[in-house]
């Protein structure tokens, strides 16, 4: 008991130091391009009354004279709007006071912030934290992690998972040091760990690592997507495309549905469908409210590319135009099974299930 015990302090230690070093790193390594000005503009307007100003000013004078080299910190409120402030040195050696505009090397903040989503994501109702990994996980990262359907998503928020660590595989970090600019995808961190065993039971044992980080990313990634992007980019294309049924033939100038924007689609596709189980069943309509929705644009994009069809029967219609038809609705009716994920997932067809 003594030596778990001991070993338990030993970590903590070095997690404790490790922070302490990370701190001084993000505001050692504060970028110092930026002359000292009187003018550091932050695009928002900045409360000099906040009324809890000089608390956090003495809490930074006290880490950046006992401490770390320099602090900027900027905190935000409905009632009282933005306050910023900054203390110590962005460049001990030359100087150079710490300012609100100094960027700041971002290190391992945003887990704190992925950490955050998560719980938000389980507030929502849209993940249960008990459930193995594997049902929001899309297969294609999944299938990196030994075990991977032992492992629940709490494990990962409370670092037992047991999965290896990716950045300590001599490999992956041959790689990233003998090339510097390349930019390492998620899927290039999981492939460098992939087959190897877990370090230890899932959930009997506490250890940090990044891997259970980039998971849980992933994760998130994939219950929310970047769907409002994809569709406000189709929404300004629904104008492009009336324009174009708008102006038949040969208008020198007219705006024209292309053949990009056509391939642009089949990619999103193509990438949505990478993350999603193949189809066994028919789908009813249904799953989420937004699903819901996309389902029913997607049924009168059919009805729209069956109008479009028969019209162009009788005037010539740009092909790119009834192929961005096409593969809208697809578009639609992948996106509503890759949202639907996060609320159960498809509501699959049951032959005579009420008979």
């Amino acid at each position: 008991m003594c030596s778990l015990l001991c070993r338990k302090k030993d970590n903590m230690k070095k997690i404790l130091i490790s922070t302490v070093f990370i701190i001084c790193a993000i505001f050692s390594n504060a970028q110092t391009g930026l002359k000292p000005t009187t003018n550091c503009a932050l695009g928002v307007n900045i409360n000099a009354k906040y009324s809890k100003a000089s608390a956090l000013d003495s809490i930074m004078q006290h880490y950046t004279t006992n401490l770390i080299p320099g602090a900027a910190l900027a905190v935000y409120s409905e009632k009282e709007g933005w306050w910023a402030g900054a203390k110590g040195f962005a460049n001990m050696e030359k100087e150079i006071p710490m300012q609100n505009c100094h960027l700041q090397y971002i290190q391992s903040i945003s887990k704190m912030y992925m950490a955050a989503e998560i719980l938000l994501l389980k507030e929502q109702g849209k993940i249960n934290f008990d459930m193995p990994i594997t049902k929001y996980l899309p297969a294609r990262y999944s299938k990196y992690i030994k075990d991977a359907a032992k492992i629940t998503v709490r494990m990962l928020l409370n670092q037992n998972s047991g999965v290896p660590e990716y950045n300590t595989d001599p490999g992956f970090v041959s790689q990233v040091v003998q090339h510097p600019l390349e930019n390492f995808t998620s899927e290039d961190c999981l492939k460098s760990i992939a087959g190897h065993d877990l370090q230890f039971a899932p959930g009997s044992k506490y250890l940090y690592t990044n891997t259970n980080y980039l998971l849980l990313s992933l994760i998130g990634d994939a219950i929310t997507g970047d769907h409002a992007d994809r569709l406000r980019a189709i929404q300004n294309e629904m104008f492009d495309l009336g324009a174009d049924i708008a102006t038949p033939g040969d208008m020198e100038g007219a705006l024209r549905i292309t053949e990009g924007q056509v391939f642009r689609l089949e990619r999103e596709i193509d990438a949505m469908n990478a993350e999603l189980e193949p189809l066994t069943s028919f789908i009813l309509p249904g799953g989420s409210p937004e699903a819901a929705s996309l389902y029913l644009a997607r049924a009168i994009v059919r009805r729209a590319e069956r109008v479009a069809v028969a019209l162009h029967e009788s005037e010539s219609i740009n092909p790119h135009a009834l192929a961005y038809l096409n593969r809208l609705s697809d578009h639609l009716f992948v996106s509503a099974r890759h949202i639907a994920r996060g609320s159960g997932g498809d509501v699959l067809w049951q032959p005579g299930a009420t008979r």
